[in-house]
């Protein structure tokens, strides 16, 4: 007689559970010490703030009925039949899963019948938010990829979206979750209710609500603290890093939050990317296979298959909630997850443990060049637009940045910064111009008070770092090969080294809401540039493969060709900036600038960012011009006298700087060799008191019939100080104009018989490598 099968449990998830233990009384000593640090970053909303909250929506959800009413009586609609077919609020995001914190959004969807439409939505709906005296801050993106309305109503910042049903009236007790309701919606309406389904789908696939929640508060504080929350940029929103949580939650169903926390960055570290996350199985609708949704389907979608990072959502259809990452973003999460999981591999978490996890990644002192995009608009609504539009697009500029030979990979910061809405320019009469000059490496700098032209120095206030232009221009500098007056380019024009602040002859109209530009023309007819007053900051950190000399590649017909060993990041920017400003919302009020810059020239602000007074000071000191050399004087030197010997006779001594060997040496220095493209050298000879960073620009290779730059004639002086090296120019604008920028190897090859020197990498790790230094146009 054959044995009764016991009973099975079921558990949530596509697969059975990695452990069901339950906790010890170490692992909840462990949760107990991990909410408390939690709490110490007020992570918690207070019930004050949590009533505040719930008036907000209340008064949100009265002018919603009104629209709809309004709505309906315009459509011959009755009031018996308004008040039953209103329209209806939901939440979702962090505020539905219960984790949001202190001045956290809440993002609401509005769900409305056949009869009102988007355009309603977007229009009249509109109108009555900023009638309503709630609204700031209110911006409507109804051509977003997700249609949305941000704004901040009664003090709380909400983003508002709308999904209009094929349904006469909307029940009271409507369920959301059922897939009938896509019937015979637009892909908009579909992707607006996507938000409230995963979440409310979500929560019924956690075996533990209160365990999830306190486990997803931990994580998203990981991950803002080491830079790696934030969908646009290409890292992980709330929704994906939530998905990851509950999966945890799933295969340790009982486990405390402290275990879950530690489990959470075992299992991650050994996942094999790009195999997908999954709280469920994937559903193909009630309409099957052939339906109009198509759910996520790397087997016959050829687009799902190229996705690096797949975590899927739990509500039909399922999408990929990772679809903006890279490969460099992927790289950095992983390096995190080896970091969390080496910190947290102790028999005993304790509270040190959690401290040092959650400790903040140090972005402006990892690496040594960046890139710095400059937002900028004459008003505070066309900046607030074109600046949301700059960073959807960022993630592409890193694609295009990976796809440059030599780049290791991109960095994007999550943050942005703004200045405050001051005038970045000034207009000045001719009359009272400064006079300006063909001095190399110097920049015009202009504040609100006064114009300087001054050494290109690394910019420390972000205002100074603007153009004045609607097309960004770049600081003209010598070429490699090439004299002052000869153009960079074939295609582009040559400016000067100083150039003088525009001269309109009026200031902007102060009665002018939307524009603070001036239609009046200067004596000559030109129009004059706007004056940008609203400025925001992105950086891009960059991290440089460079080969070692000698290493060969394949060339593009297969032959074996050297490895180049320059890195040319024009043709990527350029592209993006052109992308960036073909859109359609481009006006002539906003301009976007890109800089590279290396960690010494980062502004002050975004050093304050990182790290302690102390580094900021470090820093700063770094980028001070040493001071001037004193002269070197002869002097007479007399040897004191020793017991039982008469004095030595006077001795004059001569100081080895002013030998006039050595002054000849100087005076003719030995030529050094730069690397152009990888496969061919240049001599080019050291100019006398020039840095000994040879600035190369534009772009522009040289060429063997160009002349080399000539050797200064004016001997070195043995008594008079030794001019102090002018430092790199490091305003390099990059624009649309495709020889503005380039970066070039200097090859300070050691000699063949010298060991290599050891270099750092970005992540601490030690290889060999050459003595390189990356020179900025």
């Amino acid at each position: 007689m054959a044995r009764p099968t016991p009973p099975t449990t079921q558990y949530l998830g596509v697969t059975d559970p990695i452990s069901i233990a339950q906790p010890s009384a170490s692992d909840l000593k462990s949760a107990t010490e991990l909410e408390k640090v939690l709490r110490n970053y007020s992570l918690f909303e207070s019930d004050e703030e949590s009533r505040k909250r719930e008036e907000a929506l209340g008064k949100l959800n009265v002018i919603i009925k009104e629209w709809s009413r309004r709505i309906s009586a315009r459509r011959g609609l009755s009031d018996q039949y308004t008040s039953e077919t209103g329209a209806r609020l939901f939440t979702f995001g962090s505020f539905r899963l219960g984790v949001s914190g202190p001045g956290a959004d809440v993002d609401v969807l509005c769900v409305g019948p056949r009869h009102l439409d988007r355009a309603d939505f977007f229009s009249d709906l509109l109108e009555m938010l900023q009638a309503c005296g709630y609204c700031t801050d209110l911006t409507a993106v109804p051509d977003a990829y997700v249609p949305v309305i941000k704004m901040k109503f009664d003090g709380i910042e909400m983003d508002l979206l709308y999904a209009r049903l094929a349904l006469s009236m909307i029940p009271e007790d409507l369920d959301i979750l059922d897939d009938n309701i896509l019937k015979n919606l637009d892909d908009k309406s579909v992707l607006s209710l996507n938000g409230c389904r995963v979440t409310d789908q979500m929560l019924n696939q956690v075996p533990n609500i209160p365990n999830f929640r306190m486990t997803l508060r931990a994580i998203k504080l990981w991950a803002k603290k080491r830079g790696v929350y934030g969908n646009v940029l290409g890292f992980l929103g709330g929704v994906s890093w939530a998905i990851l949580t509950a999966r945890i939650c799933q295969l340790y169903p009982n486990a405390a939050p402290s275990t879950l926390v530690t489990r959470f960055f075992r299992v991650l570290e050994q996942w094999k990317w790009p195999n997908p996350v999954l709280l469920n199985q994937i559903s193909d609708g009630p309409s099957g296979p052939g339906g109009p949704h198509k759910p996520w389907n790397p087997k016959i979608n050829p687009k799902d298959r190229m996705h690096l990072m797949p975590i899927i959502t739990p509500a039909f259809p399922a999408m990929n909630s990772t679809y903006n990452v890279s490969e460099s973003t992927l790289r950095l999460m992983k390096e995190e997850f080896t970091r969390a999981n080496a910190e947290l591999s102790a028999s005993t978490v304790g509270a040190a443990q959690w401290t040092s996890l959650f400790e903040k990644a140090c972005f402006f002192q990892r690496y040594k060049h960046y890139l710095q995009i400059d937002v900028m608009a004459t008003n505070e609504e066309e900046h607030r637009v074109f600046e949301g539009w700059v960073e959807s697009r960022l993630r592409i500029l890193i694609g295009l940045l990976e796809k440059t030979t030599n780049v290791q990979y991109a960095h994007p910061y999550t943050k942005s910064f703004a200045n405050h809405p001051t005038p970045i320019h000034t207009h000045i009469p001719p009359a009272e111009q400064p006079a300006t000059t063909d001095t190399p490496n110097t920049t015009t700098s202009t504040d609100s008070t006064n114009t300087t032209t001054t050494p290109a120095t690394p910019t420390t206030d972000p205002s100074t770092s603007l153009t004045s232009s609607s097309t960004s221009t770049s600081t003209t500098s010598t070429d490699v090969g090439m004299t002052p007056s000869e153009p960079t380019s074939a295609t582009a024009t040559p400016t000067p080294t100083s150039t003088p602040t525009p001269t309109p002859t009026s200031a902007p109209s102060s009665n002018s809401s939307t524009n603070n530009t001036t239609s009046t023309t200067t004596e000559d007819g030109a129009i004059p540039a706007p004056v940008f007053t609203h400025l925001s900051h992105f950086f891009m950190a960059m991290s440089f493969s460079i080969p070692k000399p000698g290493a060969t590649t394949t060339g593009p017909q297969g032959q074996t060709i050297l490895a180049p060993r320059n890195v040319d990041l024009n043709p990527a920017v350029s592209e993006f900036i052109y992308l960036v400003k073909d859109w359609n919302g481009t006006t002539p009020n906003m301009d976007i600038k890109i800089t590279h810059i290396k960690q010494t020239q980062l502004p002050k602000f975004a050093i304050a960012e990182d790290g302690s007074p102390d580094q900021l000071k470090k820093l700063l000191k770094r980028r001070e011009p040493a001071a001037p050399t004193p002269a070197p004087v002869a002097k007479t030197v007399s040897s004191p006298a020793l017991p039982g010997l008469p004095g030595l006779p006077a001795l004059t001594t001569t100081p080895l700087s002013a030998s006039p060997a050595l002054s000849a040496a100087k005076a003719a220095p030995a030529a050094k060799k730069v690397k152009v493209d990888g496969d061919a050298t240049t001599p080019v000879a050291a100019t006398s008191g020039s840095s000994s960073e040879t600035p190369i620009v534009n772009g522009a290779t040289p060429s063997s019939g160009s002349p080399p730059l000539a050797a200064s004639s004016e001997p070195l002086s043995t008594t008079t100080p030794t001019p102090t090296p002018t430092p790199t120019p490091m305003n390099d604008v990059i624009s649309t104009n495709p020889s503005a920028f380039d970066n070039e190897i200097e090859e300070l090859a050691p000699t063949p018989d010298a060991p290599m020197p050891q270099a750092r990498t970005s992540f601490g790790e030690k290889k060999a490598a050459p003595v390189i230094k990356l020179l900025r146009s």
